[in-house]
């Protein structure tokens, strides 16, 4: 493609979620990033990791991109960052920021220098940080995928549990073997059994999850503990039980 689109004179970047976010959160095979960050290398592209929402620790690590062990050239942040204050980051390599060290980088922000939003940062950085939240993700992330893999031998409408820290999705499906989901891309909005297992988990458990997924997505707190995961895990699968028989 990038050949075909005309090499470094037209293409100038590749930009990449660590781990897709909207779509399902689907995290990369297991070479993918590195043989991306080759191909950049090679046709002197930039590489952009988009950390909006795989950042500030939801993986386990502070930014996605450290576990495939490279280095973008640029990272963008936010909503997190300042503990959804209205901020954003835009993190440069020493090989993008040194251009503008002779090149004036003019630019507009509607929210720049907010000083609520910059303390916010600076203390979610330092809780994130200094706290053992990280640690916290990685055990509780690893206790959440097993009790999700759980599910998925209970219940057949799973047809593929993902994730990784505490960034999980249950993928509910009319057949395992065909992967026909049970909510298409066309009924985003449309009343379907994601939406009913939606309405059961917050109407019977006070669970929230999102209505327009093609599946369960479990994206607990970093400070979440067993037994809050125990307590959705089980309303999930109460769910499931009762929506789907």
């Amino acid at each position: 493609i990038i050949e075909n689109e005309g090499g470094n004179n037209k293409v100038a970047a590749i930009l990449i979620e660590p781990v897709v976010g909207s779509n399902g959160i689907i995290p990369p095979p297991p070479r993918y990033m590195k043989l991306l960050r080759d191909l950049c290398d090679r046709w002197d592209l930039l590489m952009i990791a988009d950390e909006t929402m795989s950042g500030m620790g939801r993986t386990g690590k502070f930014f996605a991109i450290e576990h495939y062990d490279i280095e973008p050239d640029i990272i963008v942040m936010g909503k997190a960052l300042g503990v959804y204050c209205p901020i954003a980051a835009t993190i440069f390599s020493k090989k993008v920021s040194a251009v503008f060290e002779d090149n004036l980088f003019g630019h507009g922000q509607s929210f720049s220098g907010h000083a609520l939003a910059a303390a916010g940062a600076v203390a979610s950085i330092d809780v994130l940080c200094n706290d053992g939240v990280l640690q916290n993700c990685q055990r509780m992330g690893e206790y959440l995928g097993t009790r999700l893999k759980m599910l998925k031998e209970k219940h057949e409408a799973i047809g593929d549990v993902r994730g990784i820290g505490l960034f999980w999705a249950v993928e509910l499906v009319k057949n395992r073997h065909t992967k026909e989901p049970l909510r298409r891309q066309t009924e985003k909005y449309v009343k379907t059994i994601v939406r009913d297992v939606a309405e059961y988990l917050i109407h019977k458990k006070n669970v929230y999850v999102p209505t327009d997924k093609f599946g369960v997505w479990v994206v607990p707190p970093l400070i979440v503990n067993k037994e809050e995961i125990d307590f959705v895990v089980d309303a999930i699968d109460e769910a499931l039980e009762n929506v789907l028989g």
